[in-house]
């Protein structure tokens, strides 16, 4: 039987991984760039990207394909011509004011959603993430790896393309069913990114001011890359955030029954319809494959 996987980003490749042991015939299909929102370059990230983790099993499955530099990240808001720090050592309502509503509204084009508003975290080192292992992926090393001695094929699958095998969907479940009940709504980031002279002196700075129309800065060499290069970040419509209240999940769970239906299996992101990072992507990805071979 041959296993198809639609979507070559880091979901896909970790599932073809983990499969490539136990079948012969696994076929990945990408219509754009191997790794997706993740891959760099010796300078640059596409968008930034900071591996960090309570899994233990992930953080290995990572280190073991690709090395991984020790970082700490720190982050600083521009707040009325100066930098506040982030995270906040307490959310309070001028907190919530200066460094979100602002930032926010130009996300998602709304008020700070509940699911966003509960990923807020304080610390009072300052530290934006607290899990047990933290670091910067050499993310083209890891792809390149995890490509190895895979069949990639380089072509947009929709529903219907795929006669006979098991389909394991891990991008926009709505663009592969032609978005036969409507188009669900993401919102997502484009960057552009230029050389500097001057550093910064925090890994990110966030804009939360509406006035001006970008959200991030990131310092790549703060990150171990090459060549002062400075990332700019700005939200567009782009797939990468699932936008998710009542209507939102009331329609996913629509393509989710289509899916079901079909025996396509959702796996990642946008497959899911849920805003999870990088290692609960991968995760999934442990859990599903777990559970398939499991499942015979």
């Amino acid at each position: 039987m041959t296993i198809h996987i639609v979507g070559a980003g880091i979901v896909g490749l970790t599932i073809a991984e983990l499969l490539q042991p136990y079948f012969a015939d696994i076929v990945i299909y990408e219509r754009d760039e191997i790794g997706g929102a993740c891959v760099d370059n010796k300078n640059f990230q596409k968008f930034v990207h900071v591996m960090h983790t309570d899994f233990e099993d992930v953080w290995r499955f990572v280190s073991d394909r690709t090395e991984i530099k020790p970082h700490r990240t720190v982050s600083k808001s521009y707040v009325d011509g100066e930098l506040w720090p982030w995270l906040p050592v307490e959310i309070t309502d001028e907190v919530i004011d200066k460094q979100v509503r602002g930032y926010s509204f130009k996300q998602w084009l709304s008020e700070p959603p509940k699911e966003a508003l509960a990923r807020i975290k304080t610390d009072p080192d300052g530290r934006i993430f607290r899990d047990k292992f933290e670091g910067v992926p050499n993310y083209s090393l890891l792809f390149e790896n995890l490509a190895k001695g895979k069949n990639i094929v380089k072509r947009d699958i929709r529903y219907g393309d795929l006669s006979e095998g098991k389909i394991i969907l891990t991008g926009a479940v709505d663009e592969y069913f032609g978005f036969c009940f409507g188009e669900l709504p993401y919102r997502g980031m484009k960057s552009v990114h230029f050389q500097s002279e001057v550093r910064l002196d925090a890994d990110i700075y966030t804009f939360n001011d509406p006035k001006i129309p970008f959200q991030r800065l990131i310092d790549y060499d703060r990150l171990g890359y090459e060549g002062g290069w400075i990332g700019l970040e700005v939200a567009c419509n782009d797939k990468h955030y699932p936008v998710r209240n009542d209507e939102s999940e009331a329609l996913y769970a629509k393509y989710e029954a289509l899916a079901k239906n079909n025996d396509v299996s959702l796996v990642g992101r946008l497959a899911t319809y849920r805003y999870i990072d990088s290692d609960d992507a991968i995760k999934q990805a442990f859990d599903f494959v777990s559970y398939y071979l499991a499942a015979g």
